[in-house]
């Protein structure tokens, strides 16, 4: 059996984010790519466009001096996908292990928008504070 057009997508998606392949992630999000990110973070609200979306992700990573995010689960139908990723990230001695969930929608086979939230969302917020 063949994988989901949409589980390749994500799974390229989520290479090209952890390679900083800037060029291959623009090609897979839609330039009107919205970025909704939950909680108390500074990486909380809304990050629209292509551009502030790789702004917005390459701040989170320029913030922590190691953040890593495993694909845990991969849900897709036809116009979503959603991840389960289990991030680790520390910023000097403060330490993050916590899940996110994360929806996307797919439109013309590139991602159009994205919702990311922490599954422990105080332990995030304390993180990142």
């Amino acid at each position: 059996m063949s994988e989901h057009p949409n589980a390749i997508l994500i799974r390229d998606v989520l290479r090209a984010v952890a390679h900083g392949e800037i060029e291959r992630l623009k090609r897979l999000c839609a330039d009107g790519i919205v970025w909704h990110g939950t909680g108390r973070t500074p990486w909380a609200g809304d990050h629209e466009g292509i551009d502030a979306v790789l702004d917005h992700l390459g701040r989170v990573g320029e913030a922590a001096d190691v953040f890593d995010a495993d694909l845990g689960d991969l849900l897709v139908s036809e116009e979503r996908a959603a991840t389960v990723m289990q991030v680790s990230a520390r910023r000097g001695d403060r330490r993050l292990e916590v899940q996110f969930m994360i929806l996307y929608r797919i439109a013309g086979g590139k991602v159009a928008e994205v919702w990311s939230a922490p599954l422990d969302p105080h332990a995030t917020d304390a993180f990142w504070a």
